[in-house]
């Protein structure tokens, strides 16, 4: 596990956006099992997304 943790590290995963980046588009699964994209999210106004 703890090397598997140490490889991601070096590969840049965990690091967040600094504010003014652009995010990459991505889809993903909400809470209720609804697939969403973040394109189609941004034609309806400024999403916010919460990872938990």
């Amino acid at each position: 596990m703890e090397n598997s943790l140490e490889d991601l590290r070096n590969k840049g995963a965990g690091k967040g956006l600094i504010i003014g980046n652009v995010s990459p588009g991505f889809t993903l699964e909400d809470a209720t099992g609804k697939w969403i994209t973040l394109s189609e999210e941004l034609k309806k106004g400024r999403p916010i997304i919460l990872i938990f």
